[in-house]
């Protein structure tokens, strides 16, 4: 949403060549900062996208395995929100929403665990858009 980051996950995959169902939940958080004119604005944002995709192992060779996928997801966000002007507060909130969304991704596996994919997603949580474009590069145990 707001550039790139780290994020973290766990992945469960259960394959039936050439097809996949895959599990994963991950999480994302990003604190963005910015004073103007002596008011500082702090935004917080968390996502935690849990998600289900069919996969398809496309042919390869001994050892690399790449696959394309789509799938839905369910996205729980929260966003806090702080305005201070030096030391003074002016106002805070935060807002806890979920909402459904999609992805697509492809990608490929090395070996029996190791894997690298990219992913589209979006979802439309009340107004804001919290999916993105995600690398992940991870290992299954």
């Amino acid at each position: 949403i707001w550039g790139s980051d780290f994020t973290f996950g766990i992945d469960y995959l259960y394959a039936f060549p050439p097809y996949g169902i895959d599990f994963s939940a991950e999480y994302f958080a990003k604190e963005e900062k910015q004073t103007f004119f002596g008011i500082t604005d702090k935004v917080n944002w968390r996502v935690i996208p849990l998600t289900a995709t069919f996969l398809y192992f496309l042919p390869g060779k001994e050892g690399f395995s790449p696959y394309i996928g789509g799938g839905i997801g369910y996205y729980l966000t929260k966003f806090d929100f702080e305005e201070d002007w030096g030391d003074i507060p002016i106002f805070a909130g935060s807002a806890e929403e979920s909402g459904i969304g999609f992805h697509a991704q492809g990608g490929f596996t090395l070996g029996e665990n190791f894997f690298v994919e990219a992913k589209y997603s979006t979802a439309d949580v009340e107004g804001v858009e919290a999916g993105g474009f995600t690398i992940l590069v991870g290992y299954r145990l």
